[in-house]
């Protein structure tokens, strides 16, 4: 009898000694450190901010005590900002049991935060006719009609390029999360046509060759393009040729050499800029306009060689 009351006081005070340390690893928690939350984000490498202070960059570990919250704003290139709240709370098992558990051993959590892309509008390209190349920031992206997904939400610069029609260029501006759709008529006015019935009624009119060597420049008819500014040359011998336009004659001619346009990016420009040169010293050698004004663009020439040299 005496042994089994003996051992009933030994279990009764195990249990009183277990109850004393439960409440003393309790009591302790709300100073000790409980929460261990691996942060991640999607995609990794967000910069992560609090109110008052810069964190890291996620992945990143942080450590809460029992009833920590943390306000965390995530920052990451060509994506939108994201927020979240990390509540050491939120992680703490209900219950006696659990919580028993618990204060025995830190828990080990991970978070993940999705951050939106910000490149997530989209546009839509029609044009009459069909078949129309379009150009966007100076980058060939199809044929019409095209749909593009994925861009940056803002102003972008928009080519239309079609071979008997005039180059159509402008602004538009792309709202995140929304279709923008461009349809546009082109004037599928024969261009070379147009233009060269412009040349043969006024021949000494330098700016018609300039705009029609333009022409085929922006649609990667360099050989063409060439052509036309050696007529154009030829033209600087006639007596009625305008000094106005023959600078501006000059002027195109630098532009061209210089990548001044937009050319197709499949297209170098390369093999175009002999030519220039060579029609330029041409000119120089037969007096055909401004020795001095030929001589500086030249010596520009040189320079941008030097900084441009041909890949």
């Amino acid at each position: 009898m005496k042994g089994r009351s003996g051992r009933l006081w030994g279990l009764g005070l195990a249990l009183v000694a277990v109850a004393v340390v439960l409440c003393a690893l309790h009591l302790s928690s709300a100073t000790r450190p409980l929460v261990y939350v691996t942060v991640h984000s999607r995609p990794e490498g967000a910069s992560v901010f609090a109110p008052d202070c810069s964190l890291g960059c996620t992945p990143l570990r942080l450590c809460l005590a029992r009833g920590e919250r943390r306000v965390l704003r995530f920052v990451r290139r060509d994506h939108n900002d994201a927020e979240a709240v990390i509540n050491a709370d939120a992680f703490i098992p209900q219950g006696w049991l659990g919580q028993w558990r618990w204060l025995l051993q830190d828990k080990e959590v991970a978070v993940t935060v999705k951050l939106g892309s910000a490149a997530d509008a989209m546009l839509l390209v029609t044009t009459e006719p069909d078949g129309t190349e379009v150009f966007l920031d100076g980058r060939r992206v199809g044929v019409s009609p095209v749909s593009l997904r994925g861009l940056t939400p803002g102003p972008h610069g928009l080519r239309l390029v079609h071979p008997e029609a005039f180059v159509q260029s402008e602004s538009i501006m792309l709202q995140p999360g929304q279709e923008t759709r461009v349809h546009r008529v082109m004037e599928t006015t024969k261009v070379v046509a147009y233009y060269r019935d412009l040349i043969r009624r006024e021949p000494a009119l330098l700016t018609h060759y300039a705009e029609l060597a333009h022409h085929h420049v922006l649609n990667g008819q360099f050989a063409d393009a060439a052509e036309v500014l050696r007529e154009g040359f030829e033209a600087l011998k006639r007596s009625d040729v305008d000094p106005q336009t023959t600078r501006r004659y000059f002027v195109e001619l630098e532009q061209i050499y210089r990548r001044y346009f937009i050319y197709p990016p499949e297209t170098a420009n390369n093999k175009i800029r002999p030519v220039c040169r060579a029609l330029l010293e041409m000119a120089l050698d037969k007096g055909l306009g401004p020795a001095r004004e030929m001589q500086e663009q030249l010596k520009r020439l040189d320079t941008y060689d030097k900084d441009h040299p041909p890949s």
